[in-house]
């Protein structure tokens, strides 16, 4: 059982936070969802989630402003050790097979152009993505995930202004990841929002259902009737698409994208 911290403070420490100085305009910026439990332990232990989440046994007493100084000493070495755990997790999906030359993009899958002159920039348009001719499924992958990387905050954060708006409720920034199985995340106290750029595989209605999702956390941090009653109020159907979006998840699984 999680106890108290010597401080009073309530635990456990939840956060998430970057771990890379990049900027995330244009790119992504890798960062880690953080769990922390109080124990009666001297030394920190550090366990991977399925959901990708990092949980951690830390000793009584330790507050957010220790977790900050830990993860500005160890956080990209954890996440590199979390990224290593979720690769090794991946050794029985086969090779990212063409699906007849076909890429998913905002829930439809469009078709891969193989590029004539190398001085053309590799890119979705024109209804079909371009890249370099002759590159294995795994390399298909690992280019479309840098193009998702490279669109998604500018794609994204239109929506989220629209939404934040719509809302009447504030955010402090929007950042970009690299999550595979967490789609998106609010840190509480900073009011960031945290997106994947993995999210640009989702169709625009699974991908407004995760934005809504992650604003209502604004006025509701816990998943209580309170938090479905700010998403029902501008998103009626959200149960339906909430469905449609863990089917289209379980689909790109099953495919190897995530």
């Amino acid at each position: 059982m999680p106890k108290l911290p010597a401080d009073g403070s309530v635990g456990p420490i939840q956060l998430s936070i970057c771990v890379s100085k990049r900027p995330t305009t244009g790119t992504y910026a890798p960062h880690l969802h953080i769990k922390a439990f109080h124990e009666n332990v001297k030394t920190i232990a550090v366990e991977f989630r399925p959901d990708e989440t990092v949980e951690m046994r830390v000793p009584i007493g330790f507050n957010n402003g220790a977790m900050m100084d830990f993860i500005a000493d160890s956080g990209e070495e954890i996440y590199k050790s979390l990224h290593d755990t979720l690769d090794s997790d991946y050794e029985a999906v086969p090779d990212l097979p063409n699906y007849n030359s076909r890429i998913p993009f905002l829930g439809e899958y469009v078709p891969i152009i193989s590029l004539k002159d190398n001085k053309e920039p590799e890119g979705f348009r024109d209804g079909a993505v371009f890249l370099q001719p002759g590159l294995s499924g795994h390399e298909i992958k690992k280019a479309v995930l840098r193009l998702f990387g490279d669109m998604a905050y500018d794609i994204l954060k239109p929506r989220v202004d629209h939404f934040s708006e719509l809302m009447k409720m504030q955010y402090n920034g929007l950042k970009i990841d690299d999550g595979r199985r967490t789609w998106g995340s609010f840190n509480a106290d900073t009011q960031i929002i945290f997106l994947t750029r993995r999210l640009l595989m989702m169709s625009a209605n699974c991908i407004d259902s995760l934005i809504v999702h992650e604003l209502a956390h604004t006025k509701a941090f816990s998943h209580d009737a309170s938090f479905f009653d700010e998403i029902h109020k501008i998103m009626p159907d959200y149960d339906a698409v909430d469905s449609a979006f863990g089917d289209a998840a379980i689909r790109l699984f099953e495919e190897g994208w995530i």
